[in-house]
């Protein structure tokens, strides 16, 4: 009982060891569609002003600059977006 206690410990322990790693890197994740221009220099995810997103973008690790329009839900995690009015 003692050993199967101990491995039990043992891959619970590795496996938040390697969920920890992985949240380390932080890279820019975009899901949804659309023409959308991603800076990995900068962190920041642009959607040009003539582009219309049509549906729900997410994006995780990055800001946002929206030049154009989402015809969805946007959705940002660990950045924030930045609302441009267009023609301005």
């Amino acid at each position: 009982m003692a050993a199967a206690s101990a491995i039990f410990l043992l891959l619970m322990s590795s496996s938040l060891f390697s969920i920890w790693n992985d949240q380390s890197g932080q890279e820019i994740s975009v899901q949804g569609s659309g023409n959308v221009h991603i800076n990995k220099e900068n962190g920041m995810v642009v959607i040009p002003e003539d582009e219309v997103v049509e549906g729900d973008l997410i994006v995780q690790n990055g800001s946002v600059e929206v030049h154009g329009e989402v015809l969805g839900d946007l959705t940002v995690i660990n950045g924030e977006p930045i609302w441009h009015q267009p023609g301005k």
